[in-house]
């Protein structure tokens, strides 16, 4: 049989999906793009634990040791009264926060693009070297310490105790790979390793064929089964 003609680069190279003219192919895909919501949280979601808090805390802890010469530097500046001196000894003596388990919201996802178009943007000419299915971006809470002084803080307005973990909402690029069956896991992992070249983020395969997810997995690739039934994220 022909080959039908290569119009993208990725085709160039070999890679033909024949999934797209399959109405499994559009099921699947529809069934993803009103499911979103449940399969970043299946995949992603999980409460934060005392391993992710010690980690924060020690970089906060690094940061503040390493800047203690620029405060004190910056302290002197203004005059070493009481409140500055007070400053500068909790700044010095500061040695974490106790563990407190943060609620963490369930994440969630403001719509996709179908046949989404991987960029070539090394140089001025911009080309597409392929489509993938799906693309989003998946919102989620993550875990930060506030109020680290910067060396040239206003001392004025400096709290003491104010140094506090605490969260915030951040983006990331989720792409999804949709297949009727995994004929080669080998040729679909070539695939989005070249896919990862030029659009970073988190990819997920959907299919209804199961056998591969233990080394998608090991590749760093998500796998949802196609159709199946999520269990809702609660708060924690």
């Amino acid at each position: 049989m022909t080959k039908p003609k290569a119009k993208t680069y990725i085709e160039q190279l070999g890679f033909f999906d024949e999934d797209l003219k399959t109405n499994t192919h559009d099921d699947i895909l529809v069934w993803a793009a009103n499911n979103l919501n449940n399969i970043v949280n299946h995949i992603f979601w999980r409460p934060w634990n005392e391993r992710e808090y010690k980690y924060h805390i020690s970089e906060a802890q690094e940061s503040i040791r390493d800047n203690i010469p620029k405060y004190r530097s910056n302290i002197s500046r203004y005059g070493d009264d009481n409140k500055r001196a007070e400053i500068l000894k909790y700044l010095e003596e500061w040695n974490g926060i106790p563990f407190e388990q943060l609620k963490r919201s369930p994440f969630y996802t403001n719509g996709c693009t179908w046949e989404y178009p991987i960029k070539n943007e090394a140089n001025r000419y911009k080309s597409i070297i392929g489509f993938i299915d799906l693309h989003f971006k998946m919102e989620y809470q993550s875990l930060y310490v506030k109020d680290i002084p910067h060396p040239n803080s206003n001392w004025d307005k400096f709290e003491i105790g104010s140094i506090a973990l605490t969260s915030s909402w951040q983006s990331k690029d989720v792409f999804i790979e949709a297949k009727t069956k995994i004929n080669s896991v080998g040729e679909l992992l070539r695939q989005i390793n070249f896919y990862r070249e030029y659009a970073k983020g988190n990819y997920i395969v959907i299919s209804p064929d199961d056998r591969y997810e233990k080394t998608l997995n090991e590749q760093g690739v998500a796998f949802v089964k196609a159709f199946h039934s999520f269990e809702p994220v609660k708060p924690t």
